[in-house]
């Protein structure tokens, strides 16, 4: 299974436990071999403890998606007409893209979280922003798992992963597999889909 399928599994929602998550909480046990894909090679002790922190990681994360779920928002198209600009209706909701190099954010060198132009929901920190020289915020994780869903997207005959934000359904653009550690993935997403709320000044 690639980052891909292993994304969207996990953003749908499975129970199946993910090879990464294996992988991590071995490597803070002290395992030497990090790149574990299933748990079968495991002492039983560490598989175990590995096991329950899983089981624990799952009930906070049902928690989570189930305070979101019950807050999500629904709007007719012309209730979002009435909140956003022509250029953000035709992107956030039609599911457009902007012209590479015009958005507001793709240069921007600011800390702070860009937080969803529909519904305000926090989606991506500076600290994960980095210039993928393709004329559009480039972010390598979101801020939360839970922040973002992904859906299989065949327009235009392409194959690739559009990545929306998980609490009013907006279209903030799609995710690749050619980005940097440590996911080594490429959330590029269109200005119009987001709002920088800036850190403050210390």
């Amino acid at each position: 299974m690639d980052k891909i399928d292993n994304l969207i599994t996990f953003s749908s929602g499975s129970n199946k436990t993910r090879g990464s998550e294996y992988g991590k909480i071995a490597q803070s046990l002290g395992k030497k071999d990090t790149k574990v894909r299933d748990d079968t090679s495991m002492k039983p002790e560490v598989k175990e403890k590995i096991k329950k922190w899983v089981a624990n990681k799952k009930v906070n994360r049902d928690l989570e998606r189930t305070t979101t779920l019950l807050e999500k928002i629904t709007k007719t198209e012309s209730e979002w007409r009435e909140v956003l600009s022509e250029e953000q209706f035709k992107i956030c909701r039609k599911k457009g893209t902007e012209q590479a190099f015009s958005g507001k954010y793709w240069d921007c060198h600011d800390r702070g979280n860009y937080h969803c132009t529909c519904c305000g929901t926090p989606l991506f920190s500076s600290i994960t922003k980095f210039d993928s020289g393709t004329g559009w915020p480039s972010y390598y994780q979101p801020l939360t798992p839970e922040s973002i869903a992904t859906e299989h997207d065949t327009l235009f005959f392409m194959r690739r992963t559009e990545v929306l934000c998980r609490n009013c359904d907006s279209h903030l653009g799609h995710v690749f597999e050619d980005g940097p550690e440590p996911t080594g993935l490429r959330y590029c997403i269109n200005s119009a889909s987001l709002v920088l709320h800036k850190a403050e000044s210390s």
